[in-house]
C-alpha cells in the first residue's frame, strides 16, 4: 500500500468502527503502554493518563486490552513478546505507545522507564525499536502501531557521543522505513518526523485527547468520510499544533 499523510483519527476510526468490512465482529486484541515515571529524568506528566484512558476506550469498542504502565526494559520485551501469543489470528492487533522516544541513526526507538543512556551506545541495549512493537502485531488481519512519545527527551541530549558524526535525535522520531512494514499494517506518529509533540496543559497529551474525543463517536455514528473526517482532522492538528504522520 501506498504512504499517505492522513489524519490518524480518521484512519483509526475507519478500520476500527464496527461496521467496517475490513473488520470482524471479534478478535480485536491491543497492548497499551505508557511510560510517566523515568528513574533518571523525571516524570512526564500524561503518558499514564493516555494509557488508561486509551485501555478504556478500546475496551468499549470490543478489544482485549493488555495495559502496561512505567515499564523497564525487561517488563517491556516481556509484555510485546506476550502480545505475540494475542496477535497471532486476531482480526486486529494495536499497540498504543505514551512516553520517551528517540531516533538515532535512521532507528526509532521508544524509551523504557529504567534507561539511563548514557552513552550512544547504550540506546541499543537499554531501549526497543519500533520495529520490535510492529513485529509483536505480526498475525493479525490488520495490524496498528500508535506512537505519542516523540516528547523532548533530556537523555538524548545530554548522552555521551562515541562516534562524532552519529546522529541523535532530541526526542523526535524519524522517517519510518515502509519496506519494513508488511500488507495492512498502520504506523502513526504524533508528530511528523524530525518534530517534538506537546504534553499539553490537560490531563492527556493533545494529541491522544483528539483521539479520544472522536474515536468512539465515530464508532457509535459509524461515519466513515466526509464532514466527520473533516472535523477529526481539524481537531487533531488544532490541539497539538503538528501534524501527524501515518504510514500504511
Amino acid at each position: 500500500m501506498r504512504p499517505a499523510r492522513l489524519g490518524v483519527v480518521l484512519l483509526l476510526s475507519i478500520v476500527l468502527v464496527a461496521s467496517a468490512s475490513v473488520v470482524l465482529a471479534d478478535g480485536r486484541v491491543a497492548l497499551v503502554v505508557g511510560n510517566s515515571t523515568y528513574a533518571h529524568i523525571g516524570r512526564l506528566p500524561n503518558p499514564e493518563n493516555d494509557a488508561t484512558a486509551v485501555s478504556a476506550a478500546l475496551r468499549r469498542l470490543g478489544f482485549e486490552v493488555t495495559t502496561t504502565l512505567d515499564a523497564g526494559l525487561t517488563e517491556l520485551n516481556q509484555a510485546l513478546r506476550r502480545f505475540t501469543r494475542h496477535s497471532a489470528g486476531a482480526d486486529v492487533a494495536l499497540v498504543f505507545y505514551a512516553g520517551h522516544g528517540l531516533e538515532m541513526d535512521g532507528v526509532n526507538y521508544v524509551v523504557p522507564v529504567d534507561a539511563r543512556l548514557e552513552r550512544d551506545v547504550d540506546v541499543r541495549y537499554e531501549t526497543a525499536t519500533l520495529q520490535d512493537l510492529v513485529a509483536s502485531t505480526l498475525g493479525a488481519s490488520l495490524r496498528l502501531v500508535i506512537l505519542d512519545a516523540c516528547r523532548n527527551n533530556p537523555l538524548a541530549r545530554s548522552m555521551q557521543r562515541t562516534v562524532a558524526r552519529r546522529s541523535v535525535s532530541g526526542g523526535s522520531f524519524g522517517e519510518f522505513d515502509e519496506d519494513l512494514l508488511g500488507d495492512e499494517t498502520l504506523v502513526a506518529y504524533a508528530a511528523t518526523a524530525g518534530t517534538t509533540a506537546a504534553d499539553g496543559r490537560g490531563r492527556n497529551s493533545p494529541y491522544t485527547a483528539a483521539l479520544l474525543a472522536h474515536l468512539e463517536t465515530r464508532s457509535r455514528s459509524g461515519c466513515c468520510s466526509g464532514g466527520c473526517g473533516r472535523r477529526c482532522w481539524r481537531r487533531l492538528t488544532a490541539s497539538s499544533d503538528r501534524t501527524s504522520t501515518t504510514r500504511w
